[in-house]
This record gives C-alpha cells, structure tokens and sequence, in this order.
C-alpha cells in the first residue's frame, strides 16, 4: 500500500488531509476521465469474486483475467465490463466508463448481508457518492445536491470534510474515493491499473 502524501499539502491555497490529497494527487496523475469504484464489505463470512458476479447478474463461469487494455477493447454491444479483486474478504469493483455501481437495483443486489461504498463520475463532471446496506441505499450524495437515500445524514458527521470537499469544483472525485476508503479503510492503489484483474461481462440493460 502506497504512502499517503505528507499531511499539509495544499491545493489552490486549501489544507488538505493526508487522504484526500492522495486522491487528488492520484487523480492528477491518471485516473480515467469517467470510472466507477465500488467496494463491498461482508457483514458476515467473506465474500469471493464468484460471489459478487453472481450478485451482478453475471455467470461466475465467465470471470476471466482482462488487463485494462483488452477491457478497452471490448465493444458497445458486448456488455458492461467490470474488474473485481478480492481485498481480504472485500471486493472491489472497477468500472472505466461504466456506472453499475451507481444503480438503485445494483446496490440492493450487492448490499445484501454486506456493506456497499461507490464513488462515480464522467467526463461531463456528474458525480455520485452511495453507501448502501441490507438491500437498502442509505444515503448517496452528488455535487451541488442534497444528500438522498433512506438516511440522507447518515454519514454527515462523520463525512463532514468529505462532503465539504465533494462540493468543491476540483476536488469532486477525491472527495469522493478518500469517502469510500475512510469507510472502508480499503485503498485504490496506484498500482492497481497496472495490474491484471478478473472481469465479468454483464448483459447491457
């Protein structure tokens, strides 16, 4: 796991925690332009790759090893295509340009007997941060909108920098992942884009 940046660095004039400047630092040196990450803790035994593409609508059979490279090149018509990786009992889902992890009925799929945290964004600067549970989306927040969800404050002390951050032009996506790992304590590592992951191709809906 890569260091984080020292505590006080400063964006356009703004203090910046050691987690959050990470990810704008990360942001900065290249993440996609539109990408969706997910991470899905169990509540109870813990959960395998083959558990979540299940839980995706996928067929476990189908997972295979894809550099992002040949993800690339997997066209419009063939499905959405999502990268999983086992953290421990945790999974984490990876989408280039894909929002699954955004949807109502994805969460709910995903959030049974395990925690869900996302964080989302495009090219035309849309956003969305979700935590969902027991089938329920709890609280989700994107910028420039009231929180939503079952308990839209649910996080809000806990979150308060984050969200604070969410809000703020240019540091939208950092806000958003330093949220999921604060939560999670699961990390995006730099490293994990120049690995090779397991994948499944989902049916387009």
């Amino acid at each position: 796991m890569e260091a984080a940046r020292p505590s006080g660095a400063i964006d356009n004039g703004r203090m910046l925690s050691d987690v959050l400047a990470y990810y704008k630092d990360l942001e900065t040196t290249g993440l996609p332009v539109a990408m969706c990450w997910t991470v899905t803790q169990p509540l109870g035994a813990a959960l395998a790759l083959e558990d979540v593409a299940s839980r995706l609508g996928g067929d476990p059979d189908d997972l295979e090893v894809l550099d992002l490279s040949e993800a690339y090149e997997i066209g419009p018509n063939d499905g959405w295509v999502l990268h999983l990786d086992q953290a421990g009992p945790a999974v984490t889902i990876f989408e280039n340009n894909g929002f699954q992890g955004t949807r109502p009925e994805v969460l709910r799929a995903l959030s049974i007997d395990a925690k869900v945290h996302s964080a989302w964004w495009d090219v035309d600067a849309m956003t969305r941060f979700s935590f969902a549970t027991q089938g329920e989306l709890i609280t989700a927040m994107e910028a420039g909108w009231p929180c939503a969800g079952v308990r839209p404050d649910a996080l809000d002390a806990e979150l308060a920098d984050l969200y604070d951050a969410m809000r703020t032009p240019g540091l939208w996506v950092a806000g958003m992942l330093a949220a999921v790992e604060r939560r999670t304590g699961i990390r995006l590592d730099r490293d994990w884009f120049d690995r090779p992951h397991e994948a499944i191709v989902i049916a387009r809906t």
